[in-house]
């Protein structure tokens, strides 16, 4: 009986130690990138005047620091998929205002927003603020400001 408890906590531990809570994950864009209608660098905003709104229905207000060139919105996809990104289990980031973010707008009005802490996502006339992923913040920030010189 002692030895079948050893042999269980070797193979315990061996788990654990094999899997960790910081693995890398493919981010999982809103729609696909073929959907694409622009993408910007934003400044989030405070959120607009909620009186007789729901809250899924109020968006962010952005002031929009650069809209990015058709071949510089492609290579931003490519290059965003190569920083480390990690599932947010609980609990999720949110979309402040003051942080920067890239937002990324499809052809049918539907918009995400990318922050190295949080994502926010406009679709079907909702707005989301909560994301499930985040980024390697140093990695994020060198891809944000490459795109804003």
């Amino acid at each position: 009986m002692k030895n079948v408890f050893s042999c269980l906590i070797v193979v315990l531990i061996s788990i654990f130690s094999l899997t960790g809570c910081n693995n890398t994950t493919d981010y999982k864009f809103l729609q696909p990138n073929d959907k694409i209608a622009k993408i910007e660098i934003v400044i989030v905003g405070e959120r607009e005047d909620i009186k007789g709104k729901k809250l899924s229905e109020v968006q962010q207000v952005m002031d929009v620091k650069k809209e990015l060139l058709e071949e510089e919105g492609e290579k931003l996809i490519e290059d965003l998929k190569k920083i480390d990104c990690f599932n947010k289990y609980n609990p999720p980031g949110y979309m402040d205002a003051g942080l920067e973010a890239f937002k990324i707008s499809y052809d049918n009005g539907d918009y995400e927003l990318i922050n190295y802490r949080a994502q926010a996502t406009y679709k079907n006339s909702k707005y989301d603020r909560a994301g499930l992923y985040y980024f390697d913040k140093d990695q994020f920030n060198e891809l944000l400001y490459k795109y804003l010189d």
